[in-house]
């Protein structure tokens, strides 16, 4: 019963995307921007960017590029030991 439910599921999802994107595609000569943002939305693909401007660190508030990187590097060079 799961497999069939879950077969169901996946052939149900397939047909609704389909469905969606089908007719977003169908003239992609007139507006070619417009079926790139579609082909990129298909293949999951995000052009936004998050970038980190500040963070609070020890209580203070860091904006400085230099103590940023310093503060990240610190981080990530120690969590695999505190993990372990």
């Amino acid at each position: 019963m799961y497999k069939s439910s879950k077969d169901s599921a996946n052939m149900a999802l397939r047909q609704a995307k389909r469905e969606y994107y089908i007719p977003k595609s169908q003239n992609p000569k007139t507006n070619p921007k417009h079926a790139w943002q579609t082909i990129n939305d298909i293949l999951g693909r995000n052009n936004n960017v998050n970038t980190i401007h500040e963070i609070e660190h020890s209580g203070k508030s860091v904006s400085s590029t230099e103590e940023l990187k310093e503060i990240f590097n610190e981080y990530f060079t120690i969590i695999g030991p505190n993990l372990a």
